[in-house]
């Protein structure tokens, strides 16, 4: 598939038309049919709550099979999310962090939880 040119502007993004990267943009700015152009306005995702990722976060811990998840908690900080509590294994340390990496708005994870001897 051939890719438009894409030029970045500071209303959005100008391409050939009719498509952008093989998707057709929904919101036209505006048109110039000599020069068969769009310019696509950008869109900026809204940011998630701290309470949001928190709440998701810890439902994934909830739903684990490993029943020492279940007690962990997740605090929002300065944009990380710090994991809190007590587990028998680094394995489930671990397992913790793993299991909400892919929580959408998690990009930094500070794992305190505590391993116990």
């Amino acid at each position: 598939m051939l890719r438009p040119r894409v030029k970045r502007i500071a209303s959005g993004i100008l391409a050939k038309k009719p498509t952008l990267a093989g998707l057709r943009p929904i919101h036209f700015h505006q048109s110039d049919a000599a020069t068969d152009l769009i310019c696509i306005r950008t869109i900026k995702p809204h940011p998630i709550v701290a309470d949001v990722i928190e709440h998701d976060a810890e439902r994934l811990l909830r739903e684990s099979p490993y029943n020492e998840l279940h007690q962990i908690r997740c605090v929002r900080r300065h944009g990380v999310t710090v994991l809190k509590g007590t587990v028998d294994s680094y394995f489930l340390k671990q397992l913790a962090q793993e299991t909400i990496r892919g929580t959408n708005g998690i990009t930094k994870i500070n794992n305190n939880i505590f391993v116990n001897p």
